[in-house]
């Protein structure tokens, strides 16, 4: 009847909702992987800058060894500095692998066919509306198919309710009469007699159902809510770190390192003061990197639960 028509043709929308639940998931997995991969080509590019570095003062130390005018022991240090610095590349080059597996998993391919993604990850000056953010959340797939599932229980609530309802029966003909030539018009009416207890127990089970499907919504719309809130927090904390760091600590350690390799070359400094600053100045930029990181991830993150093609993030990704 048009009930169970009905009731089949939700179960079919429901299962279309889950689907794009299921598409979303993936969707949101993909773009963290993408970042992922981002980051660690920019971890490594960040540690050859090292190896450079560390080759040219290991260039220079010998020079000046030889030229009488350095320690033998300077040689020492700067090719355990290029040792280090060389490590620490083939330590991203690793890591580098593995996000592009990763990636590649997702993408239903193989490691080496993600080879170098275009993008950076990177801050920006300002952040999108929070307002208009969540509001979007209502449009989330989980709860368009949460909302479905509802529905889809109501309808085969109202069902199991109209199965109390007896069926009247109408009847009606002509009937000829025996002891002579007359008719007469005959009709009836016939209907069960209702019983106390009819269908009560499906009944209950259906409103229980019910009742289920909307306690499993209302969960579903708060751990959306607090999925929003922990990304948007940690969006904030990683654009006010990554400005910081960028405004006040790189200027004056770039300053510095300068300064300090000017004295080196000049002998009022040994070449150790020449290594922590390096060293320093390499740390500072990957504490920047990681932050514009924790923002880019935290960024894909509030636009995987607002939106399904991630315009923020691929905004600020692609960005020149």
């Amino acid at each position: 009847d048009s009930g169970r028509v009905a009731v089949a043709g939700q179960d079919r929308e429901s299962a279309a909702r889950e689907t794009d639940v299921i598409q979303t998931e993936v969707l949101n997995a993909a773009a963290i992987a993408y970042v992922t991969v981002l980051a660690a080509q920019q971890r490594l590019e960040l540690a050859e800058t090292p190896v450079t570095l560390a080759r040219e003062t290991l260039a220079a130390v010998s020079a000046r060894v030889q030229a009488g005018a350095g320690a033998t022991a300077e040689v020492a240090r700067a090719r355990v500095a290029l040792a280090m610095a060389e490590a620490e590349v083939a330590r991203n080059q690793s890591q580098l692998h593995a996000a592009r597996t990763t990636l590649a998993t997702l993408w239903g391919g193989e490691p080496q066919d993600v080879g170098l993604l275009p993008g950076r990850v990177r801050t920006t000056d300002a952040l999108p509306p929070e307002a208009t953010l969540r509001a979007a959340l209502d449009r989330h797939a989980r709860l368009e198919w949460q909302r479905s599932l509802v529905a889809g229980r109501r309808l085969a609530l109202t069902l199991e309710q109209a199965q109390t309802v007896p069926d009247v029966t109408v009847a009606g003909g002509i009937r000829f009469l025996r002891a002579g030539n007359d008719a007469a018009f005959v009709a009836g009416v016939s209907m069960p007699l209702l019983r106390r207890n009819q269908n009560q127990g499906l009944i209950r089970a259906a409103r229980e159902t019910v009742n289920g499907a909307e306690w499993e919504l209302r969960g579903a719309e708060r751990a959306l809510r607090a999925e929003f809130s922990a990304a948007w927090l940690d969006l904030q904390s990683a654009l006010a770190a990554a400005q910081a760091l960028r405004r006040e600590a790189l200027p004056p350690t770039d300053e510095a390192l300068a300064l300090v390799r000017e004295a080196y070359r000049s002998g009022q400094l040994p070449l150790i003061d020449v290594l922590d600053a390096q060293r320093e100045q390499i740390q500072l930029r990957r504490e920047l990197l990681e932050c514009e990181t924790a923002f880019a991830l935290a960024l894909a993150r509030v636009d995987g639960l607002t939106s399904t093609t991630f315009p923020h993030t691929t905004a600020r990704l692609l960005s020149e």
